[in-house]
């Protein structure tokens, strides 16, 4: 009677499905050698999906003036991760080293080119200081879940990035 119990679980506990997809990371550039100065980006692919990605973190001003930390992703090739530039921010959900952090999302537009990406910053007070503070104290890279993906940020390079962005405008 046993072995059918057993059996009937397996059989149950294979039925179901859980996505499950691999992220392969193939360029990373270090704090300071990305978004002039002030950033770091990583190139990637997933199994799920045939095009190149980029993901960015930056250090820069918001338009209040104040020192943050912003976040991008962008399809390398010529397809837009978005359709239209957004004026008002939707929230969404990044994961940081386990921990999810609500964040502000845009779609925005490079430049002069006809092309879209998402920017995103933590949608809290709390979260920023969270996701600073993490980059500052990790000494290995910083796991970012976005969407299916599992991406890997590096920490190292970060705090003297973030001490020389000029802080917040006075």
């Amino acid at each position: 009677m046993k072995v059918i119990k057993y059996i009937f679980a397996l059989v149950i506990s294979l039925s179901f499905s859980l996505n499950s997809y691999a992220t392969t990371t193939l360029i990373t550039l270090p704090w300071g050698e990305a978004s002039g100065g002030f950033g770091t980006s990583i190139m990637y692919n997933s199994d799920y999906d045939s095009n190149l990605k980029i993901f960015d973190a930056v250090v820069a001003h918001s338009k209040a003036g104040e020192q943050r930390l912003y976040f991008s992703s962008a399809y390398l090739g010529d397809n837009n991760v978005c359709s239209y530039e957004t004026s008002y921010p939707t929230s969404t959900t990044l994961v940081f080293n386990g921990q999810a952090v609500k964040m502000s999302s845009w779609c925005r537009k490079f430049g002069d080119a006809n092309k879209y990406f998402y920017s995103y910053t933590p949608e809290t007070e709390r979260g920023h200081r969270y996701v600073v503070n993490l980059f500052r104290t990790s000494v290995s890279p910083v796991s970012v879940k976005l969407d299916n993906d599992l991406l890997s940020l590096p920490a190292i390079g970060f705090t003297r990035i973030w001490n020389s962005a000029g802080g917040n405008a006075i």
